[in-house]
């Protein structure tokens, strides 16, 4: 009896590493199927094509525009010193009027600016500020996030468009 369980309490280390050699196998395979899904998951939702958002960047002074399907076009661009917007409108002889609103959040508060374009030629221009004017003294708002600008255009056929632009400054 006593070689039996000699026998047994012998062979019991060889069994239980086999066991554990084993299971280390297979929490290394379950381990590597998760790796290759997670890894196969983000190479599947990274987007193949190029996706342009209407967003003026913020360090460059690049200019966003817009044409609608009647080639009414709205540039936006910084002003030099980042405390504005400018507005470039062309072909205007295609609307019967446009108007703007620019909507952003300073020191806790939402600001609003906006005006209607004069049509009285095929382009205008107008500049937007972050800010107030007064007697010809102007004062900039800091700290602004969240700048949106909506463009509304009326054509000569009465259809409605709405141009959104999202402003990083």
């Amino acid at each position: 009896m006593k070689s039996g369980r000699g026998n047994l309490f012998n062979r019991l280390p060889r069994l239980l590493q086999n066991v554990l050699v084993s299971r280390s196998k297979l929490l290394h395979r379950r381990t590597m199927t998760i790796v290759a899904v997670f890894v196969f998951g983000i190479f599947v939702s990274l987007p193949t094509a190029v996706q342009a958002k209407r967003t003026l960047p913020a360090l460059k002074s690049v200019s966003a525009s817009k044409s609608t399907a009647s080639n009414v076009t709205v540039k936006v661009k910084f002003r030099s010193d980042r405390k504005g917007v400018i507005l470039n409108f062309g072909n205007l002889t295609a609307a019967t009027g446009v108007s703007y609103d620019l909507i952003y959040d300073t020191r806790g508060t939402t600001q609003n600016a906006g005006g209607a374009v004069k049509i009285s030629s095929d382009t205008a221009n107008t500049e937007v500020i972050f800010g107030t004017c007064s007697s010809g003294v102007c004062r900039y708002d800091t700290g602004i996030s969240n700048a949106k600008l909506q463009v509304f255009i009326t054509l000569k056929n009465g259809r409605k468009i709405v141009k959104p632009f999202r402003l990083k400054v």
